[in-house]
């Protein structure tokens, strides 16, 4: 009943009420297709304002950022900012809802929901790479590799992309991501990525069958 955004595929029944903490698009994400299932949603930020949390983490316009909050809130998603979780009390059975203590204004607050889902984000698994090893920078905090524009490490000859260099961590960015290092490692100055050549590959694959 305490999920992550990867485990949640495996909820094996419809809950009445739904708890997500965070506000990034994977969030967002789970908070549409929950309330669209006609479940009770509350999202929890750290933040004051969901917006921010967008833009700053996922690169997002403020406009698209606005008419996603806005589209929450007519979803009847209710968003609380400012706050954290300090505890979750699992019952003995499946039929009580889980407690969930809630801390960041004068008291603490006690919300009751069936099921928990934390997709406030993951860090980047670079600690056992050996990067130290080679003379890569890694943030001391999050441990994301540093890049430059041109997704060049502090080792010239290295690249890096996708979730290993942080915001925003989705596969699609990483796609983009990658085939971009891949032009700036070689000097492709004419080398992207086009969405037309996978259909293309597509189309072959269907034509030799």
């Amino acid at each position: 009943r305490v999920f992550t955004s990867s485990s949640v595929s495996k909820l094996e029944k419809l809950p009445e009420t739904v708890t997500i903490s965070g506000g990034g698009v994977i969030a967002i994400e789970f908070a549409k297709i929950f309330s669209l299932f006609g479940c009770q949603v509350t999202m929890l930020l750290r933040g004051s304002d969901p917006r921010l949390g967008l833009v700053k983490r996922a690169g997002m316009d403020m406009d698209v950022a606005n008419e996603l909050v806005k589209d929450l809130t007519n979803n009847n998603v209710q968003i609380r900012t400012n706050t954290t979780v300090s505890s979750i009390r699992v019952p003995d059975n499946d039929i009580d809802p889980l407690e969930i203590t809630l801390s960041g204004g004068s008291t603490d607050v006690i919300i009751r929901s069936d099921i928990f889902i934390s997709a406030a984000g993951q860090l980047p698994n670079t600690k056992d790479l050996g990067l130290e090893d080679v003379n890569v920078t890694v943030d001391p905090g999050r441990g994301n590799i540093r890049v430059n524009e041109n997704l060049q490490t502090s080792v010239p000859t290295i690249f890096a992309a996708g979730d290993v260099i942080g915001s925003a961590a989705l596969a699609s960015t990483a796609d983009i991501q990658g085939y971009a290092a891949v032009g700036f490692a070689f000097n492709l100055t004419n080398y992207y990525y086009n969405p037309d050549d996978d259909d293309d590959a597509d189309d072959d694959d269907d034509d030799d069958d």
